[in-house]
């Protein structure tokens, strides 16, 4: 019995054993699991790797290719820049071809059908100005019909130096002609009837004088020299105003010469002024002639009467001396005052009728530049005659004050002799 159950037990294995089994098992599996893993981890590296290296040159490339695809873009930027300034500069030679058809159209006075092409009006163009040329080189008489300066018209022959000068005649008057509009002459016989004469007569050498033209199909305005009286009024209130500073000016001049060549002052000689003092105790300046006279007193008093009495000769002799000066610096800034307001005019007349028509714009143009003429005009001979003034006075005064001088010295108690002893009498 004991046997049987002491088999028994040595046959089952204990818990413990059961358990180590089942550990060394689960060990075996997990140690193979974990190989296993290391494995496929070994793996995925080895392809993540590969994966970055593959997308690195990936972005290297498409990084290379961005570059490219910019500079591309910029070169496609500059050709399109480029593109643009051609485009704008043919765009203006267009405009300046068109612009200058126009203005050949209205020189030459033709009337081109609008529906042509910019290319037949140049050629319709080209066509004429070269019928001009010929023309202009040929010399022609015919009968015609101009007018005379009084507006009557007459008939009779016109002579015709190609394009540029015409000459009319008619009865025995001759004289040059001018254009004046639609193809019409006006006859001056003030000018160039001499000139005239002798291309009637078929001279081949003239000599004279004679207005030259640039074709016969603008009118040309003779303009005649303006007087004081319009040129003032062109000029505007500031102009009068100017003018009539300028006028006071050249008075207060010639009063201030008046008075200087009237003053006893003028041809004073100190020399001979003091020597007659000394032989007849007398002199044309009385004040000179009573403190010779005077007994002899301090070199301090003497000096205050002297000093007194030269302030009044200079006082006489300045007279109206500071009025030149002023009107010398006032003239400019008023010529600049009408310069403004001529300005000004100018830019209200462009606001409202704009710069289509440049007669429209002289008046004011006309106002700024006459008021600046005119203040420059009467500023300089203001200065010059100012100052021409006072160096003469200046001169006079400094020949007075010396010869005060003297004559205090002499009549000074300080350098008289001191008294003799009563000794020595």
């Amino acid at each position: 019995m004991w046997i049987f159950i002491a088999s028994l037990f040595a046959q089952e294995p204990s818990s413990a054993d059961l358990m180590q089994k089942a550990f060394e098992r689960e060990f075996t599996h997990l140690f193979a699991e974990k190989n296993t893993l290391e494995t496929q981890k070994k793996e995925y590296r080895k392809r993540s790797l590969t994966s970055v290296q593959e997308l690195e040159q990936e972005i290297l490339k498409l990084q290379r290719e961005l570059v490219k695809q910019k500079s591309y873009g910029m070169q496609l930027v500059d050709k399109k820049q480029k593109m643009e300034i051609q485009l704008g500069e043919k765009s203006d030679i267009a405009s300046s071809f068109l612009s200058l058809i126009q203005s050949a159209e209205q020189d030459l006075g033709l009337d081109l059908p609008k529906e042509d092409s910019s290319l037949n009006k140049f050629v319709a163009l080209c066509t004429e100005q070269r019928k001009i040329i010929q023309n202009g080189r040929q010399i022609s008489q015919s009968p015609g019909t101009f007018f005379q300066a009084d507006g009557q018209q007459v008939e009779g022959q016109i002579l015709r130096l190609g394009e540029i000068a015409a000459f009319g005649k008619y009865a025995n008057t001759l004289g040059s002609l001018i254009p004046i509009g639609k193809q019409e002459l006006q006859i001056h016989t003030t000018v160039g009837a001499k000139v005239a004469e002798d291309m009637f007569a078929g001279k081949s050498t003239v000599a004279g004088e004679f207005f030259l033209v640039e074709g016969f199909s603008q009118a040309i305005t003779l303009e005649k020299d303006r007087t004081l009286y319009e040129t003032l009024q062109a000029g505007g209130i500031v102009a009068w105003v100017i003018a009539i500073l300028g006028g006071f000016g050249v008075f207060v001049a010639l009063i201030r010469a008046i008075l200087l060549s009237l003053s006893p002052l003028r041809g004073l000689n100190e020399e001979a002024e003091l020597q007659r003092l000394q032989e007849e105790g007398q002199s044309k300046l009385s004040f000179l002639s009573k403190m010779w006279n005077s007994t002899p007193k301090a070199h301090d008093q003497l000096l205050e009467e002297a000093e007194a009495e030269l302030i009044g000769m200079e006082a006489k002799t300045n007279r109206f001396a500071v009025i030149l000066p002023v009107i010398a610096a006032v003239a400019p800034l008023l010529g600049l005052l009408g310069t403004v307001t001529g300005m000004i005019s100018t830019f209200e007349i462009i606001t409202e009728h704009g710069t289509g028509d440049p007669r429209m714009l002289s008046s004011g143009i006309s106002e700024a530049l006459i008021t600046t003429q005119l203040g420059l005009i009467v500023a300089i001979p203001m200065l010059l005659f100012g100052n021409m003034l006072k160096s003469w006075s200046k001169s006079q005064l400094v020949i007075l004050e010396s010869l005060i001088l003297r004559v205090v010295s002499a009549q000074s108690t300080s350098h008289q002799p001191p008294p003799l002893p009563q000794e020595a009498k």
